[in-house]
């Protein structure tokens, strides 16, 4: 009966996120001059942050409920592709797609691909790993820096608003940890196409382009962070053991498993060049191509929470 109601609060957290999205934020954005820093980082991470939150469910072995802080953020760089294409109109300028992020998401694409091979991860890596999603944060958040201090009324209520979706993203990953493991599933489902909603309403209402920027960085900070949030978690308890005076077993493995990731991971290296270069194909053939790209992402999505 509890898990029934944490998946109806789910349910209502994603109403209200996106009618917050589409009523109030994405509207605004092209209107705003900061809006580089919502869509490169606080949509991604309201999109990403559900899923993290799941962390806590994954043990040693990095498959089953592993898969959604981790494959979960990076099959929407996949959606986000799908969408663009799909939305895309003829003569579409593609400014929007510049080298840095893309050089950015093809890295982190290689970081999971490098994992596949180890098939595991350590308390380094997901430490460094960490450490640079924040510096990816800071460094986005720069585009800001020579705005005036004062924000309009428009910035403002974005503002507003997109704290209110960061706060129902958390809640969205705190309703599901506790939902029992049946319903992990149902729950891990509901995220992903809270990610696929939000992300056709930004192509509609931002621009195409906008669709694959927030797919990517939010694979992006999803990898880094859900590597990074295992490695935290992991050393916790030895931690907790040290300051009790107590002398814990150390080991550096958090968790093995990465092998079957290979897939995820590819997708988010050859994000950016794929989508630079499809958008130069016909408008049909790149809406055909958007087609399959989210039906196979979709498939992709069923068979990995099927196998939870």
């Amino acid at each position: 009966m509890l898990s029934l109601a944490l998946i109806l609060l789910q349910t209502v957290l994603v109403v209200v996120s996106l009618r917050l999205l589409i009523g109030s934020i994405l509207p605004s954005l092209r209107r705003m001059r900061c809006s580089d820093i919502v869509l490169d980082i606080w949509l991604p991470i309201s999109l990403a942050l559900p899923m993290l939150v799941m962390v806590g469910r994954m043990h040693e072995d990095a498959q089953g409920v592993g898969w959604v802080p981790l494959g979960g953020p990076l099959v929407c760089g996949a959606f986000g592709l799908g969408m663009m294409l799909l939305f895309g109109q003829p003569g579409q300028d593609n400014s929007g797609l510049t080298l840095k992020p893309m050089a950015i998401w093809m890295t982190t694409g290689l970081v999971m691909l490098f994992l596949g091979v180890a098939h595991e991860l350590r308390v380094w890596t997901g430490q460094v790993m960490f450490a640079l999603g924040a510096v990816l944060m800071w460094l986005n958040a720069t585009h800001s820096s020579e705005l005036p201090a004062k924000a309009n009324a428009d910035e403002m209520n974005v503002g507003y608003a997109t704290f209110w979706v960061v706060l129902c993203s958390l809640g969205q990953g705190l309703a599901a940890v506790f939902c029992d493991q049946a319903w992990w599933p149902l729950s891990s489902a509901m995220m992903i196409a809270y990610a696929v909603m939000a992300l056709a309403a930004t192509a509609r209402l931002c621009g195409p382009q906008s669709a694959l920027r927030l797919g990517g960085w939010t694979a992006t900070y999803g990898v880094m962070f859900g590597l990074g949030l295992a490695s935290l978690l992991f050393m916790l308890p030895t931690m907790l053991e040290v300051w009790a005076g107590e002398s814990p077993n150390i080991s550096d493995r958090v968790a093995h498993g990465f092998g079957r990731y290979a897939l995820e991971g590819s997708l988010l290296l050859i994000l950016g060049p794929v989508g630079w270069l499809t958008m130069r194909l016909h408008v049909t053939t790149r809406r055909v191509c958007g087609i399959l790209a989210l039906l196979a992402t979709s498939t992709l999505a069923a068979w990995r929470l099927a196998s939870m």
